[in-house]
């Protein structure tokens, strides 16, 4: 019928005769399907499949648009870029990568293989809420925490010379909600200070310093209150209580006033005065501007 050649059931031209395939409900077409408007599909679940045999070499199914996009649904799909009606580049695709342009929001893991994690130098990475690693995270630069940083375990510097440096204007508080903090051999609890085996050796409150226990200085001690005084506390109750102040070796000066174990005398005469029990011996002249009383 003029160019166009029917045989049986098919329908072409004189060189090609079997562009058309009818069969009951199906058109087959052999060729190629130019379409100068809308492919619409009325059919309630419709499918476009691709039927080439398992047997095919590079075969697939490509929906493209020569010039512009393709949009499935609200996705549009513009050469290697998948994104949105708006914004069509969110996604684009590259050998071996990925590339997002925007936020990523996910309600599951992100999965990436061991050592293949990174930001580049130039971005940031923001966690706006809970991050959880559940294994090691190994940090090359420094760590700015904003807020408190709540450590399950201990946190241990490996560095040569190590330090924990505070930077603000007010002051650094380390302490123990419960219990004590060490420093080294030093253990640190509230307000008192000792060692883990006695840990209130020094008390400190406000302008008082105590020693619970012996006191041993390697040089002077000095006392810069202007009426100063050395005052021993025992209780009226204890037994065999007392202030000694000796010399292990030597002698106790005070003011220009020798003691020497049992004699009293001066820097350049030391045994003027013996004690004993019962008895007071003198070496040198006794000179007094009053009597000498002694029993009858």
């Amino acid at each position: 019928v003029e160019s166009v050649r029917f045989t049986d059931n098919t329908i072409g031209i004189a060189a090609d005769p079997d562009l058309l395939t009818l069969t009951n409900a199906a058109l087959a077409v052999a060729g190629t399907l130019t379409v100068s408007d809308d492919v619409k599909l009325s059919e309630d679940a419709a499918v476009i499949t691709h039927t080439a045999p398992t047997t095919a070499t590079n075969a697939g199914l490509a929906i493209s648009s020569t010039n512009f996009h393709v949009d499935v649904e609200s996705v549009r799909f513009t050469d290697a870029k998948i994104g949105t009606t708006t914004d069509a580049d969110l996604i684009t695709l590259a050998d071996g990568s990925v590339s997002i342009t925007g936020t990523l929001d996910t309600t599951g893991y992100i999965k990436v293989a061991s050592t293949k994690f990174t930001v580049d130098a130039t971005g940031n990475t923001y966690a706006d809420g809970t991050l959880t690693v559940m294994g090691a995270a190994d940090m090359n630069n420094t760590l700015n925490v904003k807020l408190d940083a709540t450590l399950q375990s201990d946190m241990i510097m490996t560095a040569d010379s190590a330090a924990l440096t505070h930077s603000g204007t007010t002051g650094l508080t380390i302490k123990s909600t419960n219990a004590y903090v060490d420093v080294e051999s030093v253990r640190f609890t509230d307000n008192t200070i000792g060692i883990a085996a006695d840990p209130d050796l020094l008390t400190l409150t406000n302008a008082a310093l105590a020693v619970a226990g012996t006191l041993t200085v390697s040089d002077d001690v000095k006392l810069s209150e202007d009426a100063a005084v050395i005052t021993h506390t025992a209780p009226t109750t204890a037994t065999n209580a007392g202030l000694a102040i000796s010399s292990t070796n030597f002698h106790v000066d005070v003011e220009s006033v020798r003691f020497t174990d049992a004699k009293i005398g001066t820097t350049t005469d030391a045994d003027l005065i013996t004690l004993a029990d019962g008895s007071v011996s003198i070496t040198g002249t006794l000179d007094t501007t009053g009597y000498i009383k002694v029993a009858s």
